[in-house]
């Protein structure tokens, strides 16, 4: 991963400042194994991010996974697969993650980002999600207003 070139782009996505960047990817690496998220996995998680603090929730998210079940390898291109075998962008799950959050913080609850993952794929499942006129945010916001969450 070319760092300066990565905060380059990063800068000029999402317009937050190069010094914002440069924290956010220094930390996610040194607090995130590589058998948990690869260089190429948070280079693609950091495009796709709003800014700095929306990243760095993710690599935290991460962390989570990495540090209650040690055994669970490679969390983040688990993420990315379950992005890829949808019909949404990295981009669109990360927003949806992003409101999943909020959800769950409104609420005072919390959850595994493995179970969060699981349901925003449930949501892409759906008759809504299939037909591609609704966005995974919104999708989301239906299945969370209709059925709630256990996770």
């Amino acid at each position: 991963m070319n760092l300066t070139a990565l905060i380059t782009e990063l800068e000029q996505r999402s317009g937050a400042a190069p010094e914002a960047w440069r924290v956010a990817l220094e930390s996610a690496r040194s607090s995130l194994k590589v058998s948990t998220a690869s260089d190429t996995a948070l280079e693609a998680l950091a495009l796709a991010s709003d800014g700095p603090a929306a990243f760095q929730k993710l690599t935290r998210l991460l962390y989570q996974v990495a540090k209650t079940d040690p055994t669970h390898l490679h969390p983040a291109d688990v993420f990315l697969k379950r992005v890829s075998d949808s019909p949404y962008s990295l981009e669109a799950w990360l927003l949806a993650v992003s409101d999943f959050l909020h959800w769950l913080e409104t609420r005072g609850r919390s959850s595994d980002f493995n179970k969060m993952t699981g349901y925003l794929e449930c949501c892409c499942a759906s008759p809504e999600a299939r037909g591609g006129h609704e966005t995974l945010p919104r999708v989301l916001a239906r299945m969370l207003a209709a059925f709630d969450f256990e996770g």
